[in-house]
């Protein structure tokens, strides 16, 4: 196994080593299939894919936690027992995903929320996006956020589009 980098933070003591594209960090996959999906495996090659994260967990700085959501699960069954404001990122991945669904997740203190499908290489922008303190809404979800942000402040919707490709970058900018 790889040693990790570690960098000297502000309080003088040493942080792992961040990537933008996770080489450096561990995934940690909680789902009731064991096996996972390839597309997981394909993002991140050392992926860890268990029933659930108990206390031996291993868990470094810069890990990101996904989540699996199954059709019918509540966010809250999916998350409960993580501890939110531990520092690693927790993303729910949602076989049926919807802006209501990603709404619930953040508000119950998750960093993102994507599609369980998604493309390996969605995957890692996602991963990047969290591990770097950012959160994964999704461009439907930020499309609505920009309109009704427009509509609120009275700008007309014409004027808040030409500003939506800045703030997708900026949502998701490492």
């Amino acid at each position: 196994q790889k040693e990790r980098s570690r960098l000297p933070n502000e309080a003088g003591t040493t942080r792992k080593k961040r990537c933008a594209l996770g080489e450096m960090m561990q995934h940690w996959i909680i789902d009731t299939d064991l096996g996972g999906m390839p597309s997981w495996r394909e993002a991140f090659p050392g992926v860890r894919v268990v029933a659930q994260l108990n206390q031996k967990a291993s868990l470094s700085i810069g890990d990101v936690i996904w989540c699996r959501l199954r059709p019918g699960e509540a966010v809250d069954k999916a998350l409960a027992g993580l501890d939110m404001a531990s520092g690693h990122p927790v993303v729910v991945l949602s076989d049926v995903p919807d802006a209501s669904l990603v709404i619930e997740s953040l508000t119950a203190g998750a960093a993102g929320c994507c599609n369980s499908r998604a493309a390996p290489e969605v995957l890692r922008q996602v991963a990047a996006v969290v591990s770097n303190g950012g959160l994964w809404i999704g461009q439907s979800l930020l499309k609505r956020l920009v309109t009704s942000t427009a509509k609120s402040y009275g700008q007309p919707v014409k004027e808040a589009k030409k500003y939506q490709s800045q703030l997708r970058m900026l949502c998701r900018a490492p």
